[in-house]
């Protein structure tokens, strides 16, 4: 599909001006979602299609921009559910962490003054 985009060098119109392929990554999903909506738009309004001949090359370039956009906003959908849940896991771990760190600092202080002293003694050998 991106194959094909680039061979003929594809073009979309946005609302910031004609932009490649490869900078449909850097549009917000907002951006992708009107541009989507907007080459859904000039699909149904292009006419029916045949399904005994072949299609005029605006139909076929036409769908195919559309289908890109589809699998960018899939991809960029898929890149913000794994960040999502990174940030949240990221969250858990400082939480578990700091827990450990209150646990040990609990156990060392239940430690008696000769235990503690014993493991100060055996660091500094």
């Amino acid at each position: 599909m991106f194959e094909k985009a680039s061979k003929r060098k594809l073009r979309f119109k946005t609302e910031k001006g004609v932009i490649s392929s490869e900078d449909l990554w850097d549009l917000s999903l907002p951006a992708l979602d009107t541009l989507a909506q907007s080459l859904n738009k000039e699909i149904k309004e292009s006419g029916e299609i045949s399904f005994i001949t072949e299609a005029p090359i605006t139909n076929e370039l036409l769908d195919l921009r559309f289908r890109i956009v589809k699998r960018v906003i899939q991809v960029r959908l898929v890149e913000q559910e794994a960040a999502r849940k990174r940030t949240e896991a990221n969250g858990r771990r400082a939480v578990l962490l700091d827990a450990l760190a209150a646990k040990q600092q609990q156990e060392l202080n239940t430690k008696s003054a000769e235990e503690i002293l014993a493991e100060l003694a055996e660091l500094e050998k």
